[in-house]
C-alpha cells in the first residue's frame, strides 16, 4: 500500500493540513479534466472549485467522513493503521 497521509484541520507531527492538501498535484488531472463543467458551474477555474471545497470541509460543523461512505473507510483504516502503529 503506498504512503498514509492523516489529514488533519491543524498541522500535526506526520499529518497534513486539509489546507496543505492544496499544494499538492494528486487532484490536478481530474480538475483539469471538469474545466469545462467547473465553468459552467460558475468557477472561474478549478483551483477555485478545490479551494471551496477544501474550505467547506475545514468550516463544517459536520463530521464530514459522514458524507460519503468511501470517506468513512477512508477514516476507519486511518484509525486502524493509527492503532496498529502504536502497538
Amino acid at each position: 500500500m503506498g504512503q498514509r497521509i492523516l489529514v488533519t484541520r491543524e498541522n500535526k507531527p506526520g499529518s497534513v493540513s486539509v489546507a496543505g492538501l492544496m499544494d499538492r498535484d494528486w487532484d490536478k488531472d481530474l480538475l483539469l479534466g471538469m474545466q469545462t463543467e467547473l465553468t459552467a458551474f460558475g468557477f472561474t477555474s478549478p483551483r477555485q472549485f478545490r479551494e471551496r471545497v477544501l474550505k467547506g470541509i475545514e468550516e463544517s460543523q459536520e463530521d464530514v467522513w459522514t458524507w460519503l461512505p468511501e470517506w468513512n473507510q477512508l477514516r476507519q483504516e486511518i484509525i486502524s493503521y493509527s492503532t496498529t502503529e502504536r502497538e
